[in-house]
C-alpha cells in the first residue's frame, strides 16, 4: 500500500511540454510534405498554340500544320496528333525541335490519309500529344 500512494500524477507541465512537442514534429513533416509536393506541381509544360493552325490537302493526304510555344518551365516531347482516335507521327518538323525546351517554339507537320476536311473554311479538332500531357486545338481548312 505504501507503495501506490507514493505514486504522483504527471505535473501539468509536463504534458503542455509533451503536446506542444508532438505538434511542432507534426507540422514540420505536413510543411516538408506541402513544400515537396508544390515544388514537383510547380515544374511543368504549359503548351500554347501560336498562330493559327491549318489544314492543307493534296490529291491523297491532309496536313495539319500547327505551331506550339511551350510557357512552361520544363521541357515537352512533342510525339503524334490525333483526329477522331487516329493518331499519326511527326511528318515533318518544320522549325524548332521535336523537344520544346521553355519558353521555345517549334511548327510541325502531320500527315493524315484522304480528305478530313472537304470544305474550305471548316475546322476540326485535334489532339497534340506530347509526353507531358496532351493539348486539344482547331485547325481550318485552306484553300
Amino acid at each position: 500500500m505504501g507503495l501506490l500512494k507514493s505514486r504522483r500524477a504527471i505535473s501539468y507541465g509536463v504534458v503542455v511540454a509533451l503536446i506542444t512537442i508532438v505538434a511542432l514534429a507534426s507540422a514540420s513533416v505536413i510543411a516538408g510534405w506541402i513544400v515537396s509536393v508544390g515544388t514537383r506541381a510547380g515544374r511543368q509544360a504549359l503548351l500554347r498554340v501560336a498562330g493559327s493552325p491549318v489544314i492543307q490537302f493534296d490529291d491523297a493526304y491532309s496536313y495539319v500544320i500547327v505551331s506550339i510555344t511551350n510557357i512552361g518551365n520544363t521541357p515537352a516531347t512533342v510525339t503524334s496528333c490525333m483526329y477522331r482516335g487516329v493518331a499519326v507521327s511527326i511528318d515533318q518538323v518544320l522549325s524548332g525541335e521535336r523537344l520544346v525546351e521553355p519558353g521555345a517554339s517549334a511548327t510541325f507537320r502531320f500527315r493524315f490519309t484522304g480528305n478530313i476536311c472537304p470544305t474550305i473554311g471548316d475546322t476540326r479538332e485535334f489532339t497534340l500529344v506530347t509526353d507531358q500531357g496532351n493539348l486539344v486545338f482547331t485547325a481550318y481548312r485552306q484553300g
